[in-house]
């Protein structure tokens, strides 16, 4: 039974009729003429002419009158003598304190079958006339049940909704008050009062004549109900007070900052809204970081190569674009940072430290520029850090977030949260730092303002950023595992020395980063990959400008050569301290070759696309001290070799040794597992398949690598063009 048959009360009634869920369907309203439409439009079965007829058999009470009015109704429900043991009460207003009180007072005692309820859903229309059953589909509805709330009414309400298509979610009434006096209440108290505020003065009317669409937009919803938004504001008059305090604090430290010229204030404040909103709007519409893992697969097919020609710069890598971003933002003075690539690793990152008021102006264009804090002006974040899928990114912030002074917890969407993180906050916690995991994985929650001392752990590869970040702020010296020596390259550059030693990095704290000016060279896993493709395309001939030589790379392209690639290295130089060069390539054919076991913690990473180039040579590769391989890297190997076993690769795989004989690559269908890596080396995989390849379960950001390579003509469609 719906009691108060307006937009609301009377689509929730429609909707349960039309559902079947119902046997009945009766309303009550005050207003005689909406109770005989209500019956005419089939909005209710029924619509008796007092209350108390309307509530005799109900099971279930829908309350959707105004807000102020909500104090009567329950009186006068109480005086009914209803089975209030037997029937479940629930409302829709919009500031639920009020009703639990107001309920509590009627009834003389909290009611247990009392469920509050909020549907956050709307339209320019009102009354009975435009009820409409599909009005809460794919719309939040906020229940609010108490602590002795009864379980089975709770579940009755919550069925009724998500009936009627709703995202249904609980919430504390408290919270819910404070969120909605924020993201509501605020708003609309603002757009009253600037358009009551300019309607008011002298020159009004040039005021609204010359009113541009900004002022339009942000004063539309000035034309809601008046007498519903007073209801509101009175009814959920403490939090929006809260609210308001907040942000006539904010807006002081604005007028002074205008007053005294202050544009690093004003220019923080104008990019950190400007992200956000792009931030959590991508979020919210499923766009962005916290896109569904599944939803965000691709389909690729690839077809046979014949050579691969051409000279081109290759996209900004990842990794170092994640790394300048972190000091960068560490750094005494301003960083420029050109050829940024917008991936989510590096988009989560940056909105982390925007969440820790590091001014960031950008990405326009690939550019940035990060005004940085220093070492210790990182300030502590407004909520949880939320980092995509980026595990790097979480291991490199959880080191430097251990050294802070303040508390601060690291998230990540559904993938990153089932990777294990022992590895990298172990030897944190060895160094003094607070961390604590939810069952060894994220979120990650780091206690701050605890001393760090440095350690040598320089046999532990994954943990090795998050380290080298805490061995910024711990006193000694702290020595990781030299697969971090980008790293450390790129500390150098920003004038902290790492010294690269034959069995690690050593870093000593206490030197302070310099803002530098850099642009990312390419991506090294990118640049791998077309290096095996060409090589094993007779009559190839690839240039890869300004590509940065990471340890892995280097070392991925010292084997190619042993197996008879014929790589150049032309314009070699330095990008804030990182090796950089072009890469030419020729055709020339391979054959097997051994990787000793020194060689393959260096090559982790890129072991997918290594894999192929030994599967697609003549003779046996042999791949030594896999028994060595972490967390990711031996998924990565798992799915490599599923697919090259699909393809008729012979591999025999024992505890220290992988042994793969090359041969013709035979098969029509593998899957990637939503790795990069993995997709990259079977898209070169595909090009020397007879017949050609298809590819499941790729990831969004390979998209960067098919773009690149189809410019030196490899033949790769995605699933639109399938």
């Amino acid at each position: 039974m719906v009691i108060g048959l307006g937009l609301i009360g009377g689509s929730f009634a429609k909707g349960l009729r039309a559902s079947g869920l119902c046997r009945e369907v009766t309303g009550f309203d005050l207003d005689p003429q909406t109770r005989r439409l209500a019956v005419e439009l089939g909005v209710v079965d029924r619509c008796p002419e007092t209350l108390e007829e309307a509530c005799r058999e109900a099971d279930l009470i829908q309350l959707a009158v105004p807000i102020l009015a909500m104090e009567r109704l329950l009186r006068t429900l109480a005086l009914l003598e209803l089975d209030i043991e037997r029937i479940v009460l629930t409302d829709v207003g919009s500031a639920k304190g009020s009703v639990v009180r107001c309920a509590a007072e009627a009834f003389g005692r909290n009611l247990p079958r009392f469920v509050p309820g909020h549907p956050i859903a709307g339209s320019e229309q009102s009354g009975v006339g435009a009820a409409n059953p599909a009005l809460f589909r794919r719309h939040k509805v906020i229940l609010t049940p108490q602590t002795d709330t009864d379980p089975g009414a709770l579940a009755l309400v919550d069925r009724a909704w998500r009936v009627l298509g709703a995202d249904v979610e609980h919430m504390q009434v408290e919270h819910h008050d404070e969120v909605l006096a924020a993201t509501s209440h605020l708003p609309h108290l603002l757009a009253f009062g600037l358009v009551d505020s300019l309607a008011r003065r002298h020159e009004n009317l040039e005021i609204f004549r010359y009113a541009a669409g900004g002022f339009r937009d942000f004063t539309r919803i000035a034309g809601s109900d008046p007498v519903m938004w007073h209801d509101i504001f009175l009814a959920n008059r403490d939090a929006v007070l809260a609210t308001l305090d907040e942000f006539q604090a904010d807006l002081d430290l604005l007028r002074e900052a205008m007053v005294e010229k202050d544009g690093h204030h004003l220019l923080g404040v104008f990019t950190r809204a400007r992200a956000a909103r792009e931030h959590f709007g991508k979020i919210l519409a499923g766009r962005a970081y916290a896109e569904d893992e599944y939803a965000a697969a691709l389909g690729i097919r690839i077809e046979p190569v014949a050579a691969l020609r051409g000279e081109a710069p290759v996209p900004g890598d990842k990794g170092i674009a994640q790394s300048a971003i972190v000091l960068a933002a560490l750094a005494e003075g301003s960083s420029e940072i050109s050829g940024f690539r917008a991936a989510e690793a590096s988009l989560a990152t940056l909105q982390a430290f925007r969440d820790m008021g590091v001014v960031i102006e950008g990405p326009q264009q690939g550019r940035l520029i990060i005004h940085g804090v220093g070492l210790h002006g990182l300030q502590a974040p407004p909520g949880p850090l939320y980092l995509g899928g980026s595990a790097s990114a979480m291991g490199m912030l959880a080191g430097l977030l251990a050294a802070q002074r303040f508390d601060c917890m690291l998230t990540g969407d559904a993938a990153l949260s089932r990777q294990p993180m022992g590895d990298v906050v172990e030897p944190l916690c060895e160094m003094g730092a607070s961390i604590s995991l939810h069952d060894g994985h994220a979120p990650i929650r780091i206690r701050g303002g605890q001393a760090l001392v440095g350690i040598d752990r320089s046999h532990l590869r994954q943990a090795a950023p998050a380290l080298l970040m805490a061995g910024l702020y711990a006193s000694g010296n702290t020595r990781v595992s030299v697969v971090a020596r980008q790293q450390g390259e790129l500390l150098g550059g920003f004038g902290c020395p790492v010294r690269i030693e034959a069995g690690g990095l050593a870093l000593a704290a206490g030197h302070a980063l310099v803002a530098q000016r850099l642009d990312i060279p390419g991506d090294a896993s990118m640049a791998l990959a077309l290096a095996v493709a060409a090589s094993l395309a007779a009559g190839s001939e690839l240039t890869l400008e300004a590509v940065a030589m990471t340890p892995a790379l280097d070392a991925g392209l010292t084997l190619l050569g042993r197996m008879g690639a014929n790589i150049r290295l032309l314009r070699r130089g330095y990008v804030a301290g990182v090796p950089v060069a072009s890469i030419a390539v020729s055709g020339a054919g391979l054959r097997g070759g051994d990787v000793p076991p020194d060689c393959l913690p260096i090559i982790a990473a890129e072991l997918p696309v290594l894999l192929v180039a030994a599967a697609c040579a003549s003779g046996t590769s042999r791949f030594s001290g896999i028994g060595a391989l972490q967390g990711l890297e031996r998924l990565r190997l798992r799915y490599t070799l599923d697919a090259l076993l699909e393809l008729g690769i012979r591999v025999v795989v024992d505890e220290e040794q992988l042994t793969l004989e090359g041969g013709a690559l035979a098969g029509r269908k593998v899957a990637a597992n939503r790795d990069l890596h993995v997709a990259m080396a079977l898209c070169i995989a595909g090009s020397h398949t007879g017949g050609g390849l298809q590819i499941d379960e790729c990831p969004a950001s390979v998209r960067d690598f098919i773009e690149l390579a189809e410019r030196f003509g490899m033949n790769i469609k995605t699933e639109a063009g399938l």
